[in-house]
């Protein structure tokens, strides 16, 4: 259970490599899809990888927070701190997050790494908040309700946090179950807490995260 800030990956660690690693990735996401597909998941792969090592998940934080500058700085210091730590979440389990990433490839849906790391973060950040904020009342507090919106065109939490209500009202196992991983727990204790396979979790999730990607490139056009 995530219950006080995560400590970020060392912001003095470098990693060209990775870094160029990333590049190639974004890249290919602006080429020829789907005839692109098998190189940019092979990339995504070796990207994963590289992740494996603490330089690397650094340099994808340190992408991350230039990347998401306007989303971490917001009005709100309770607002910017939960964001802060849920990017931190994120990029501590970046490998297995673009594994999963890379098995959804779609042929007909346009990849976007950006799009989809960026709900994560948003998503983590409102469990986040609900957990250190919200104990005690079943309101939802004013600065995720009413102010601190993204720029236009971006996701903002209460976005999320329907579209996973949308997503989750057909199956009870899942709902429990992502709520669990939301909390900080493993997919494996999450799945055998509730009874869903680890694939419906993974499913689910990657579902959740294509919706929001979807909803955010239709705002940007």
């Amino acid at each position: 259970m995530t219950t006080g800030p995560k400590s970020t990956p060392p912001v003095r660690q470098r990693d060209p490599t990775a870094r160029r690693m990333l590049a190639d990735v974004l890249a290919l996401e602006g080429s020829r899809w789907p005839e692109t597909r098998p190189a940019y998941a092979a990339a995504l792969l070796r990207l994963a990888t590289r992740c494996e090592r603490i330089e690397a998940r650094a340099e994808m934080y340190q992408w991350a927070t230039v990347e998401f500058g306007g989303l971490l700085n917001q009005r709100s210091e309770r607002v910017s701190e939960c964001r802060a730590d849920a990017l931190a979440d994120v990029v501590a389990e970046i490998a297995g997050t673009l594994l999963r990433f890379r098995s959804g490839l779609d042929d007909a849906r346009w990849p976007n790494l950006t799009s989809m790391l960026r709900a994560a973060m948003l998503w983590t950040s409102t469990d986040i908040y609900r957990i250190r904020y919200e104990r005690h009342t079943s309101r939802t507090a004013p600065e995720l309700r009413d102010g601190d919106r993204p720029a236009v065109g971006r996701p903002d939490a209460r976005t999320l946090a329907n579209e996973v209500l949308a997503l989750l009202a057909d199956d009870a196992r899942t709902s429990k179950a992502l709520r669990l991983v939301g909390l900080g727990y493993s997919v494996a204790e999450a799945a055998r807490r509730t009874g869903a396979s680890r694939q419906q979790i993974y499913r689910a999730r990657d579902e959740l995260l294509s919706r929001i990607e979807g909803e955010d490139d239709a705002g940007d056009e």
